[in-house]
């Protein structure tokens, strides 16, 4: 008990201090995973995996072309489109929300 009760006391001293930076405030709703974090990796972890499962693809009975191919910022720009529509979910969701909200309290 006594570990909860410090853990609340020394958090909620922290959220007095902190304050919001430029650095920190210019992504999109969603946080670090949707941003830059979890869904990004995972992202281009599975483009990776793509590519080497194709190399392996012959052997399972696949007629892959020999000269297999990567373009960059194709997959990058899927993946920032794919962010983006999150955040746009995000921010729609968010909207839902908070009219919901302000409906029940006015």
């Amino acid at each position: 008990m006594y570990i909860v009760r410090f853990y609340s006391i020394f958090c909620n001293r922290v959220g007095i201090y902190s304050a919001y930076t430029r650095a920190g405030t210019t992504w999109g709703l969603g946080g670090t995973c949707v941003n830059v974090g979890c869904i990004p990796k995972k992202l281009y972890h599975q483009a990776a995996s793509l590519g080497k499962a194709m190399e392996h693809a012959k052997r399972y009975g696949w007629n892959v072309n020999e000269n297999i191919t990567h373009d960059w910022d194709i997959l990058r720009s899927a993946v920032i489109d794919y962010i983006k529509s999150l955040n746009w979910g995000h921010r729609v969701q968010l909207k839902q929300k908070l009219n919901a909200y302000l409906l029940r309290i006015l």
